[in-house]
């Protein structure tokens, strides 16, 4: 039997299941609601304290920040499961790292692939309809609190972290991120406005899932691929549908209240769930090793409605 894990995201009011919930049994609506908060909190330190005055390139110029970080840094998230780092640097996740699973190297999974093209969007990026917001948000620093020296344990209880920027055009994102102790999930919800304008910015997977092993980059009768490549997939209408990465076209777009959407292959899945109406936008991306191997991904971005 295929073994699946699940890296889940959600925005407010968009409710998680974990993966028992999702393949063995199905919520019941009108009895769920979003986890609750951390019943403690940790004193923040010197390096969460506003940083000076900056600016952030914009389409059009420049804009001071008035809520950010001196810095870039990095937070290490520990719960019994994963190992996350977050950077300030546009809020994003860089690694994620499973504790009970090893590549061939011997070390930990990691979900988030590394050597993307840094035009590529890292997990929950935000973009926009304006371009220039898009760029400004995944640039900034965002101010963190909930760490306490670079590191947070949440191995015994769910712990938040939360995220914010603010410059003094009126552009503000708050992102958090509940990492729970004993599961693959991470609950997250964004809040972004333009002065006193609520702002719905699409939340970015990136590609996904991992560091695949080099494929064929002209695969034959005598030169097939020996991984099984990332799939889109929907759960819509009480099944699953799922789209082979050579059949998504430069961009392949699907809408619909679905139970949940994402991207699997053979071993693991990163997915977003809830009861939001979702749309969902998949494209190839394929990473050149060498001049006979390639890497191929399947990026993932999400709006709801």
């Amino acid at each position: 039997m295929e073994r699946r894990l699940l890296l889940a995201s959600f925005l407010t009011l968009i409710v998680i299941y974990g993966y028992q919930l999702m393949f063995v049994k199905a919520p019941q609506p009108g009895t769920t609601s979003a986890p609750a908060k951390a019943q403690t909190s940790v004193a923040p330190d010197a390096s969460q304290a506003p940083a000076p005055a900056t600016t952030a390139g914009t389409g059009s110029g420049q804009a001071q920040a008035t809520i950010s970080e001196a810095s870039e840094r990095q937070v290490v998230v520990e719960t019994a499961s994963i190992q996350a780092v977050l950077s300030n640097r546009g809020a994003e996740i860089l690694h994620w790292r499973l504790k009970d699973y090893k590549d061939i190297n011997g070390r930990p999974v990691d979900l988030v692939p590394s050597g993307v093209p840094p035009t590529e969007p890292r997990p929950f990026s935000l973009a926009f309809d304006d371009s220039g917001l898009t760029t400004r948000g995944r640039d900034a620093l965002y101010r963190i609190s909930g760490d306490s020296g670079g590191r947070l344990d949440a191995t015994t209880a769910t712990r938040t972290l939360v995220f914010e920027y603010e410059d003094a055009s009126g552009f503000h994102v708050r992102k958090e991120f509940g990492f729970e102790p004993n599961t693959y999930i991470v609950q997250f919800s964004a809040n972004v406005r333009m002065g006193a304008s609520e702002l719905n910015p699409t939340v970015a997977l990136g590609p996904s899932l991992g560091d695949l092993t080099p494929q064929p980059a002209n695969a034959g009768f005598f030169r097939r691929a020996t991984q099984t490549p990332p799939e889109a997939l929907v759960h819509a209408n009480g099944k699953v549908a799922r789209t082979a990465l050579g059949r998504l076209g430069s961009e392949n777009v699907q809408e619909g209240a679905f139970r949940f959407a994402g991207v699997d292959d053979l071993y693991f899945m990163a997915a977003v769930t809830g009861q939001a109406r979702t749309r969902a936008v998949y494209r190839p991306v394929t990473v050149p090793v060498d001049a006979d191997t390639q890497r191929q991904f399947v990026a993932a971005s999400f709006r709801f409605d």
